[in-house]
């Protein structure tokens, strides 16, 4: 799997679980709720901005991690 498929793939799995819909993070970040679930299905690159306003919404943020400190269920963005 690519990383912007697991990448998308992850939000959607954390946005819903936390039981956010798309239409809430459009409504918090301005970005168009079509635009985020083509991210989440793998089939757009988002850049680092976006990226933030989104998990930002989902209670991450975006940080740079040592692959060693990575555990099962981490969400690392």
């Amino acid at each position: 799997m690519n990383t912007r498929k697991r990448l998308g793939k992850k939000l959607a799995e954390i946005r819903k679980k936390a039981g956010i819909s798309t239409y809430d993070i459009a409504r918090e970040t301005g970005i168009q709720s079509n635009n985020i679930t083509v991210i989440e299905q793998g089939k757009h690159s988002v850049g680092v901005e976006r990226l933030e306003k989104i998990v930002n919404v989902l209670g991450y943020k975006v940080d740079i991690v040592p692959k060693k400190q990575k555990k099962k269920d981490a969400a690392i963005f």
